[in-house]
């Protein structure tokens, strides 16, 4: 068993991994950038969703990965179905944050103090209402 030979492998196998970590890092492959680091080769992000899962508490950001929702229903979650996320002013944004928050505050002022159905129902009509501007 020659050692001069082991370190050799290793050395160039070291020397790999060092290369394609630098290219992988620096250099926008195909958007390999994009996909690990949430930013296109413009250093801009490369997906503005909603953030979050329910309530109408709205927040746009890059997009989520291993976000784990439950199913049901949360008081505001007919407003964040109205929520559309997109690029304002260059940045990540609400594309439509007046209908939004028209909902969320007819909501807030008007539907918390209701319990099960009624609540849904009460919302339902807030949602209308920003939806008829």
């Amino acid at each position: 068993m020659n050692v001069f030979k082991d370190n050799k492998l290793f050395f160039y196998i070291a020397i790999f991994v060092f290369v394609f970590l630098f290219l992988l890092v620096f250099f926008d492959f195909d958007g390999v950038n994009s996909h690990l680091f949430g930013k296109n080769s413009l250093g801009k992000q490369s997906t503005c969703v909603v953030q979050g899962c329910h309530g109408a508490g709205v927040v746009c950001g890059a997009r989520q990965e291993n976000v784990i929702c439950y199913v049901g229903y949360k008081l505001g979650d007919g407003c964040r179905a109205l929520a559309r996320c997109g690029q304002v002013s260059g940045t990540c944004g609400l594309t439509n944050d007046a209908i939004v928050g028209k909902c969320a505050d007819c909501v807030f002022q008007n539907c918390y103090n209701k319990n099960g159905s009624l609540a849904e129902a009460c919302e339902s009509v807030c949602v209308q209402q920003a939806l008829d501007k």
